[in-house]
Parts: structure tokens; C-alpha cells; sequence
């Protein structure tokens, strides 16, 4: 077991984001800005992803963008994005906010202007 993590801890991070397989972010009108799927954008954007954190306050409101993570297996899910850094899963449910750690980085890997 201690072998397989410190395997798992010394692996690069770019090989976590092979799970996902696309990133395809849409304005708020709905229409295409961009498509990440080569391994390098998916490993950047795995990283941005993966140090999202909760937020006790916050909320994803005005010119909101859809970003739509698609894993292998087919799986995915949208989730509602505003360029201040936040972000939530579309779900008919309440859900909880997420704060991007770095939002200039991820607006910038997903070409979003952040006005």
C-alpha cells in the first residue's frame, strides 16, 4: 500500500487528466468558444480543476459560461461558470459554489474574457 502511494503522489499530474477525454466551454449565448482535447490543455486544465474549492459565499451570476467536462466512458457534466472564478454544477438540485484558484489562468486556458 505504501508503494502505490508514493506511486500515485509521484506520478505527474498530467496523467490524472486521461480520464478526462474534453473540455468544451460555450458562451452565454450558447454558442462554441473552444474545445480543449489535446493532452497538454487537459493536463493544464486538470490542474486549474482539481484546486477548485469550496466556497462559503459567492455565486455564479451574470454572463455565465457552460463548461461541459466529458470523461471517458462517455460521462459528463455541465457546469455553470462565471469569469470572477466561479463555478457550479447544472442540477436541478442545490448545489455548492467552487472558486477557481487561479480564475486569470483558467480564463485564459479556456479563452474566456473576464470583462
Amino acid at each position: 500500500m505504501k508503494r502505490f502511494l508514493a506511486l500515485l503522489l509521484l506520478t505527474p499530474t498530467f496523467l490524472y487528466a486521461q480520464d478526462i477525454s474534453a473540455v468544451t466551454v460555450l458562451d452565454p449565448d450558447s454558442q462554441l468558444v473552444k474545445t480543449l482535447t489535446s493532452a497538454r490543455d487537459l493536463a493544464a486544465f486538470n490542474e486549474l480543476w482539481s484546486a477548485k474549492m469550496a466556497r462559503e459565499s459567492g455565486r455564479v451570476s451574470g454572463s455565465v459560461y457552460k463548461i461541459i467536462v466529458v470523461r471517458q466512458g462517455g460521462r459528463s457534466a455541465r457546469w455553470f461558470y462565471d469569469p470572477a472564478g466561479f463555478l457550479q454544477v447544472l442540477s436541478k438540485s442545490r448545489t455548492p459554489v467552487y472558486g477557481v484558484s487561479d480564475r486569470e489562468a483558467f480564463n485564459r486556458l479556456l479563452a474566456i474574457n473576464s470583462q
